[in-house]
């Protein structure tokens, strides 16, 4: 992929000299403002990450929602860098490309020097399944507050009771296509809309 076709090689530059004097570190946000349900927690963590201007910002936006993305910028002091994606998709659009795993924006985090990628945006679902194809509201809180990278999605850990995790939305299959690139990203606890996965039962949620 060309990536002065998404960034011009200045804004590219501009990021390159930024992540470097954040010694590596990059904010990736994916459709930050997708669902305006989300809970207060998540608007307070992205509105902090936005005032900020120490650690860059890369947005993945659909591409005929960016202009409303740019008006919700406009007043931010965080230095923000927007790739267009496919409609309700994680998937960047990049003419007739359609990279599911995301290969080209794996490659491309590298290029741009970023060694410690946070991720956070909507929708994030994580889903540690029981026995009983279910969990309740408290081992989620639990398992996405102490998640921990190294614990690679689909890895069992019988200490905890779960057989597997399964990570999806377009902030979990993001997160999930980087770490099978070869990165090694941290989920934004805070800062993810924790929705539910289909299969969630009406009885876990009492």
């Amino acid at each position: 992929m060309e990536w002065n076709e998404l960034l011009s090689m200045a804004k590219r530059q501009e990021l390159v000299e930024l992540v470097k004097e954040a010694n590596g570190k990059v904010i990736l946000l994916v459709h930050p403002y997708y669902d305006s349900q989300a809970d207060e927690i998540y608007w307070k963590s992205l509105n902090k990450i936005l005032s900020q201007n120490k650690t860059p910002v890369i947005i993945l936006e659909a591409d005929q929602k960016i202009h409303e993305l740019k008006d919700q910028l406009l007043t931010r002091q965080a230095k923000c860098f927007i790739l267009p994606t496919f409609s309700a998709s994680h998937i960047l659009r990049f003419g007739s490309n359609f990279d599911i795993k995301q290969k080209d924006l794996a490659e491309f985090l590298t290029e741009i020097g970023a060694k410690k990628v946070f991720v956070g945006g909507q929708v994030f679902l994580h889903a540690p399944l029981t026995k009983k194809s279910m969990f309740s509201p408290k081992m989620w809180a639990t398992i996405l507050r102490n998640y921990k990278n190294e614990r690679v999605l689909h890895k069992r850990n019988p200490s905890k009771g779960i057989k597997w995790v399964s990570c999806g939305g377009c902030v979990g299959q993001t997160y999930s296509n980087l770490i099978e690139q070869g990165h090694k990203p941290r989920i934004l606890s805070r800062t993810v809309h924790q929705d539910r996965p289909h299969y969630w039962s009406p009885k876990s949620r009492k």
